[in-house]
């Protein structure tokens, strides 16, 4: 099927347009779920750790993400932030001072944030739901992960048509 491994994005699109943030304790469905989605859009997504190496989700299976919080490319180009589900996982992303940077990068170039499930009461605990009410973030809250990770994909879609 042309499939390669590790992934790579597809070299017509090398760039990254897509992130999803996880931490230790990280809900491993949801990530999986969130990231297989998105990379069906053909555009750059890449899955994103605070910390290089291996992190364990909340279940004890250990991930590999293609970048640390420190190795991320710092180009304008990310139009989606995914947060997947586990509040202690959101919690240690939310206290990283470079995650608020990246969400205001994104935010600043009209781009999304989408906070799974099981995150949102991390956000909502520190404040920041009322803050991103008024922002371009989308919580899922009680819709089925499927359809929630498909609006991400559709949003990444259009603007794959926009740019090409």
């Amino acid at each position: 099927n042309g499939t390669t491994y590790p992934y790579q994005p597809d070299a017509s699109s090398n760039r990254i347009r897509a992130v999803v943030l996880i931490a230790a304790g990280f809900d491993e469905q949801a990530a999986a779920a969130m990231v297989g989605q998105l990379r069906r859009s053909g555009l750059g997504v890449a899955l994103v750790s605070t910390t290089a190496g291996l992190i364990r989700g909340k279940q004890g299976l250990a991930i590999r993400p293609d970048y640390s919080l420190e190795t991320l490319p710092s180009e304008n180009g990310i139009l989606l932030v995914g947060v997947p589900g586990s509040k202690h996982s959101a919690l240690a992303l939310l206290t990283d001072p470079r995650v608020h940077r990246l969400f205001g990068r994104v935010l600043d170039h009209d781009g999304r944030l989408a906070i799974l499930d099981g995150a949102e009461t991390a956000f909502a605990d520190a404040g920041l739901l009322d803050v991103l009410a008024n922002t371009r973030c989308w919580l899922q809250g009680s819709q089925p992960l499927e359809p929630f990770t498909k609006q991400m994909r559709d949003y990444l879609d259009g603007w794959q048509t926009v740019t090409e």
